[in-house]
């Protein structure tokens, strides 16, 4: 009975442990990656706004080349075996400027974020980039899971963009 309640305390202890570190992580995340391209900055706007060519330069659709992808003039959507479910929807764009789209994974895990992407001409021929995924982390599991975000995504946002510049500059 007595190591019963020591081991009771314990996984009170760590549980206790476990949401008072959550209390103290990040609340909000953000993800975001820059490359310069050769082309202007209307030519790579027009190839991130419009969802058509995505598969050729999305690192993720490269994991899933069995997903099936269902494009509109504004929303995009995708079901894989390996990248589950989602859909991005663009909320607002500045033509050249910007772009800022919800990102909505239905499966395996529900979760909301924001991508943002920024178009800086350097000159006529030449544009920087900048990708970024940003959102807010549940209290307190994926407060933990937003510590591992930037190794998880950043990668895959510097082959997105490396794939997207080989795709523009050809």
């Amino acid at each position: 009975m007595k190591i019963i309640k020591i081991l009771g305390f314990i996984v009170l202890g760590l549980i206790a442990i476990f949401l008072i570190v959550a209390a103290f992580l990040p609340s909000e995340y953000s993800v975001s990656r820059e490359t310069t391209v050769n082309v202007s900055a209307d030519s790579a706007y027009n190839q991130v706004v419009v969802f058509k060519d995505r598969n050729k330069w999305d690192p993720w659709l490269a994991l899933d080349t069995e997903a099936i992808v269902t494009i509109t003039n504004t929303e995009y959507s995708w079901k894989g075996e390996i990248i589950g479910e989602g859909k991005m929807k663009v909320l607002e764009s500045e033509p050249n400027k910007s772009i800022h789209s919800k990102l909505t994974f239905l499966s395996p895990n529900q979760m909301t974020s924001d991508v943002y992407w920024n178009f800086e001409s350097v000159d006529s021929t030449t544009t920087k980039l900048t990708w970024t995924y940003a959102g807010e982390l549940g209290y307190p599991a994926e407060r933990y899971f937003g510590l591992f975000l930037e190794d998880m995504m950043g990668p895959q946002f510097e082959l997105g963009l490396s794939n997207l510049k080989t795709l523009l500059e050809k």
